[in-house]
Protein backbone atom coordinates (compact mmCIF):
# COMPACT_ATOMS: atom_id res chain seq x y z
CA UNK A 1 0.00 0.00 0.00
CA UNK A 2 1.23 3.75 -0.89
CA UNK A 3 0.23 6.49 0.91
CA UNK A 4 -0.08 8.84 -2.03
CA UNK A 5 -1.88 11.95 -1.54
CA UNK A 6 -2.45 10.85 2.17
CA UNK A 7 -1.85 13.14 5.49
CA UNK A 8 0.43 11.06 7.17
CA UNK A 9 1.38 11.20 10.92
CA UNK A 10 4.48 8.69 10.84
CA UNK A 11 7.53 9.01 8.22
CA UNK A 12 8.06 5.00 8.98
CA UNK A 13 4.88 4.47 7.46
CA UNK A 14 6.43 5.44 4.08
CA UNK A 15 8.51 3.82 1.35
CA UNK A 16 9.65 5.45 -1.49
CA UNK A 17 6.70 8.38 -1.47
CA UNK A 18 8.04 11.85 -1.90
CA UNK A 19 6.47 14.20 1.16
CA UNK A 20 5.09 17.24 -0.48
CA UNK A 21 5.04 19.49 2.82
CA UNK A 22 5.22 19.10 6.59
CA UNK A 23 3.34 21.46 8.92
CA UNK A 24 1.73 21.64 12.29
CA UNK A 25 -1.25 19.70 12.79
CA UNK A 26 -2.88 22.23 14.29
CA UNK A 27 -1.96 26.37 13.42
CA UNK A 28 -2.81 29.46 14.87
CA UNK A 29 -3.45 32.14 11.97
CA UNK A 30 -4.85 35.47 13.11
CA UNK A 31 -5.27 34.58 16.60
CA UNK A 32 -7.30 31.53 15.16
CA UNK A 33 -6.92 27.70 15.61
CA UNK A 34 -7.19 25.34 12.37
CA UNK A 35 -6.56 21.99 12.10
CA UNK A 36 -4.28 21.10 9.03
CA UNK A 37 -6.18 17.71 8.76
CA UNK A 38 -9.32 18.40 8.52
CA UNK A 39 -9.53 22.13 7.64
CA UNK A 40 -11.69 23.04 11.11
CA UNK A 41 -11.78 26.51 12.04
CA UNK A 42 -14.80 26.22 14.89
CA UNK A 43 -12.84 27.44 17.71
CA UNK A 44 -15.06 25.74 20.18
CA UNK A 45 -13.70 21.84 18.92
CA UNK A 46 -10.16 23.15 19.53
CA UNK A 47 -8.51 22.12 23.09
CA UNK A 48 -6.01 22.99 25.19
CA UNK A 49 -3.71 21.11 27.72
CA UNK A 50 -0.09 20.72 28.66
CA UNK A 51 1.63 18.52 27.01
CA UNK A 52 5.04 16.49 29.22
CA UNK A 53 6.51 15.76 25.89
CA UNK A 54 7.42 19.20 24.73
CA UNK A 55 6.79 20.68 27.89
CA UNK A 56 4.67 23.54 26.77
CA UNK A 57 1.06 24.05 26.12
CA UNK A 58 -0.09 22.42 23.09
CA UNK A 59 -3.47 22.33 21.20
CA UNK A 60 -5.22 19.50 19.56
CA UNK A 61 -8.48 19.39 17.14
CA UNK A 62 -11.33 17.27 18.29
CA UNK A 63 -13.57 17.22 15.23
CA UNK A 64 -11.50 14.69 13.86
CA UNK A 65 -9.91 13.30 16.46
CA UNK A 66 -10.81 9.53 15.06
CA UNK A 67 -8.27 9.55 12.39
CA UNK A 68 -6.01 10.24 14.82
CA UNK A 69 -5.22 12.82 16.98
CA UNK A 70 -3.34 16.31 15.32
CA UNK A 71 -2.16 18.94 17.74
CA UNK A 72 0.17 22.02 17.29
CA UNK A 73 3.60 20.38 18.91
CA UNK A 74 3.24 17.49 16.42
CA UNK A 75 4.41 17.83 12.71
CA UNK A 76 2.09 16.04 10.03
CA UNK A 77 3.13 15.41 6.59
CA UNK A 78 0.99 15.48 3.15
CA UNK A 79 2.42 13.13 1.09
CA UNK A 80 2.74 13.82 -3.44
CA UNK A 81 -0.17 12.60 -5.72
CA UNK A 82 0.80 10.08 -8.23
CA UNK A 83 -1.32 9.37 -10.71
CA UNK A 84 -1.51 5.75 -12.69
CA UNK A 85 -3.18 5.34 -16.08
CA UNK A 86 -5.17 1.59 -15.88
CA UNK A 87 -7.59 0.11 -19.03
CA UNK A 88 -10.16 0.31 -16.03
CA UNK A 89 -12.56 -1.84 -18.37
CA UNK A 90 -16.24 -3.01 -16.89
CA UNK A 91 -18.89 -5.21 -17.50
CA UNK A 92 -22.69 -4.42 -17.66
CA UNK A 93 -25.09 -7.26 -17.11
CA UNK A 94 -28.05 -4.92 -18.65
CA UNK A 95 -27.86 -2.66 -21.51
CA UNK A 96 -28.56 1.23 -20.28
CA UNK A 97 -31.43 2.70 -21.80
CA UNK A 98 -32.07 5.54 -23.47
CA UNK A 99 -32.51 8.18 -20.53
CA UNK A 100 -29.43 6.21 -18.69
CA UNK A 101 -27.34 6.52 -21.44
CA UNK A 102 -27.95 9.93 -21.89
CA UNK A 103 -27.37 10.69 -17.85
CA UNK A 104 -23.98 8.14 -18.74
CA UNK A 105 -22.90 10.72 -21.50
CA UNK A 106 -23.89 13.97 -19.69
CA UNK A 107 -21.40 12.80 -16.55
CA UNK A 108 -18.44 11.36 -18.77
CA UNK A 109 -18.36 14.64 -20.43
CA UNK A 110 -18.42 16.65 -16.60
CA UNK A 111 -15.98 13.85 -15.89
CA UNK A 112 -13.53 14.59 -19.29
CA UNK A 113 -14.21 18.75 -18.99
CA UNK A 114 -13.72 18.95 -15.32
CA UNK A 115 -17.22 20.16 -14.46
CA UNK A 116 -19.23 19.73 -11.49
CA UNK A 117 -23.02 18.29 -12.33
CA UNK A 118 -26.35 16.88 -9.69
CA UNK A 119 -27.67 13.80 -11.22
CA UNK A 120 -31.14 13.99 -9.38
CA UNK A 121 -32.76 10.38 -9.95
CA UNK A 122 -35.45 8.83 -8.26
CA UNK A 123 -34.50 5.32 -6.36
CA UNK A 124 -33.94 2.20 -8.47
CA UNK A 125 -33.27 4.36 -11.57
CA UNK A 126 -29.64 2.55 -11.73
CA UNK A 127 -27.26 6.17 -10.58
CA UNK A 128 -24.33 3.35 -10.02
CA UNK A 129 -24.43 1.96 -13.26
CA UNK A 130 -24.83 5.32 -14.45
CA UNK A 131 -21.55 6.71 -13.44
CA UNK A 132 -19.69 3.19 -14.84
CA UNK A 133 -18.47 5.16 -17.77
CA UNK A 134 -17.76 8.32 -16.40
CA UNK A 135 -15.18 5.97 -13.95
CA UNK A 136 -13.63 4.56 -16.71
CA UNK A 137 -12.65 7.18 -19.07
CA UNK A 138 -11.53 9.20 -15.99
CA UNK A 139 -8.47 6.32 -15.05
CA UNK A 140 -8.27 5.70 -18.44
CA UNK A 141 -6.84 9.68 -18.02
CA UNK A 142 -4.44 8.83 -15.07
CA UNK A 143 -6.94 10.63 -12.75
CA UNK A 144 -7.64 9.56 -9.26
CA UNK A 145 -11.30 8.53 -8.42
CA UNK A 146 -13.50 8.46 -5.59
CA UNK A 147 -16.95 7.65 -4.70
CA UNK A 148 -18.09 8.35 -1.38
CA UNK A 149 -21.44 8.94 0.48
CA UNK A 150 -22.04 10.10 4.05
CA UNK A 151 -23.54 6.57 4.95
CA UNK A 152 -21.71 3.21 5.34
CA UNK A 153 -23.99 1.03 3.93
CA UNK A 154 -24.25 2.94 0.92
CA UNK A 155 -20.48 2.71 0.68
CA UNK A 156 -20.49 -1.03 1.56
CA UNK A 157 -23.45 -1.91 -1.23
CA UNK A 158 -21.60 0.60 -4.03
CA UNK A 159 -18.39 -0.98 -3.48
CA UNK A 160 -19.86 -4.45 -4.17
CA UNK A 161 -21.48 -3.02 -6.91
CA UNK A 162 -18.15 -1.90 -8.42
CA UNK A 163 -16.34 -4.66 -7.41
CA UNK A 164 -18.30 -6.65 -9.98
CA UNK A 165 -18.28 -4.51 -12.68
CA UNK A 166 -14.09 -3.71 -12.93
CA UNK A 167 -13.31 -6.77 -11.45
CA UNK A 168 -9.22 -5.82 -12.66
CA UNK A 169 -9.10 -2.79 -10.76
CA UNK A 170 -7.61 -1.85 -7.27
CA UNK A 171 -10.38 -0.81 -5.11
CA UNK A 172 -10.00 1.02 -1.82
CA UNK A 173 -13.25 0.32 0.48
CA UNK A 174 -12.57 2.83 3.46
CA UNK A 175 -14.46 3.20 6.31
CA UNK A 176 -14.39 3.67 9.91
CA UNK A 177 -12.12 0.55 10.92
CA UNK A 178 -12.01 -0.65 7.31
CA UNK A 179 -8.37 1.08 5.80
CA UNK A 180 -7.26 0.57 2.33
CA UNK A 181 -4.93 -1.30 0.79
CA UNK A 182 -3.53 -0.26 -2.63
CA UNK A 183 -2.64 3.02 -4.16
CA UNK A 184 -5.53 5.68 -3.63
CA UNK A 185 -6.41 6.03 -7.79
CA UNK A 186 -9.78 4.31 -7.13
CA UNK A 187 -11.12 4.48 -3.83
CA UNK A 188 -14.93 3.72 -2.11
CA UNK A 189 -14.83 5.83 0.98
CA UNK A 190 -17.52 7.59 3.15
CA UNK A 191 -16.87 11.29 3.33
CA UNK A 192 -15.22 11.39 6.85
CA UNK A 193 -12.54 9.44 5.07
CA UNK A 194 -11.80 12.30 2.44
CA UNK A 195 -9.82 14.13 5.44
CA UNK A 196 -6.81 11.48 5.00
CA UNK A 197 -6.11 13.24 1.50
CA UNK A 198 -5.12 16.53 0.48
CA UNK A 199 -5.22 17.80 -3.19
CA UNK A 200 -5.88 14.23 -4.34
CA UNK A 201 -8.31 13.03 -6.38
CA UNK A 202 -9.34 14.59 -9.81
CA UNK A 203 -12.75 13.08 -9.76
CA UNK A 204 -14.98 13.04 -6.55
CA UNK A 205 -19.01 11.53 -7.06
CA UNK A 206 -21.27 11.80 -4.17
CA UNK A 207 -23.64 9.21 -3.29
CA UNK A 208 -26.60 10.36 -1.26
CA UNK A 209 -25.11 13.80 -1.27
CA UNK A 210 -28.34 14.95 0.83
CA UNK A 211 -28.29 12.21 3.12
CA UNK A 212 -27.19 12.74 6.79
CA UNK A 213 -24.60 14.24 8.51
CA UNK A 214 -23.66 15.37 4.87
CA UNK A 215 -26.41 17.62 4.33
CA UNK A 216 -26.29 19.36 8.20
CA UNK A 217 -22.20 19.45 8.30
CA UNK A 218 -20.67 22.56 6.23
CA UNK A 219 -17.22 21.43 7.51
CA UNK A 220 -17.65 17.64 5.38
CA UNK A 221 -18.25 19.62 2.13
CA UNK A 222 -15.00 21.24 2.42
CA UNK A 223 -13.51 17.41 3.41
CA UNK A 224 -14.55 16.89 0.02
CA UNK A 225 -12.93 20.47 -1.34
CA UNK A 226 -9.71 19.54 0.19
CA UNK A 227 -9.60 16.04 -0.52
CA UNK A 228 -9.90 17.07 -4.06
CA UNK A 229 -7.42 18.89 -7.09
CA UNK A 230 -7.96 22.33 -7.98
CA UNK A 231 -9.42 21.75 -11.55
CA UNK A 232 -11.52 18.33 -9.94
CA UNK A 233 -14.98 16.95 -11.39
CA UNK A 234 -17.64 16.79 -8.70
CA UNK A 235 -20.65 13.98 -9.41
CA UNK A 236 -23.67 14.47 -7.21
CA UNK A 237 -26.14 11.73 -7.26
CA UNK A 238 -29.58 11.69 -5.23
CA UNK A 239 -33.25 11.12 -5.63
CA UNK A 240 -33.97 13.91 -3.30
CA UNK A 241 -31.69 16.78 -3.96
CA UNK A 242 -32.44 20.15 -1.49
CA UNK A 243 -33.12 23.92 -2.50
CA UNK A 244 -29.33 24.93 -1.64
CA UNK A 245 -27.84 21.67 -3.98
CA UNK A 246 -30.45 22.44 -7.06
CA UNK A 247 -29.47 26.37 -6.85
CA UNK A 248 -25.77 25.70 -6.43
CA UNK A 249 -25.93 23.55 -9.99
CA UNK A 250 -28.92 25.35 -11.56
CA UNK A 251 -27.23 25.24 -15.23
CA UNK A 252 -25.38 21.54 -14.17
CA UNK A 253 -28.87 19.88 -12.70
CA UNK A 254 -29.58 16.45 -15.37
CA UNK A 255 -32.89 15.05 -14.22
CA UNK A 256 -33.47 11.64 -14.72
CA UNK A 257 -37.35 10.17 -13.61
CA UNK A 258 -37.31 6.30 -14.19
Amino acid sequence: MKLYGRICHDLNNLTTETVKVSKPGVSKVHEKYICNQCGNTDQTLFFNYYCHHCNATTTYCRYCINLGKVQSCKAIYIIESERQKSLCKYRLNFELSEQQRHASDKIKQAVLNSEHLLLHAVTGAGKTEMIFEGISVARQNGDNVAVVSPRVDVVKEVYLRLAEAFKDEQIDLMYEGNFGQYNSTFVVATVHQLMRYDSHFDVVIVDEVDAFPLDMDNQLMHTIHKASTLHASHIYLTATPNQQLQINNSKRNLRILK
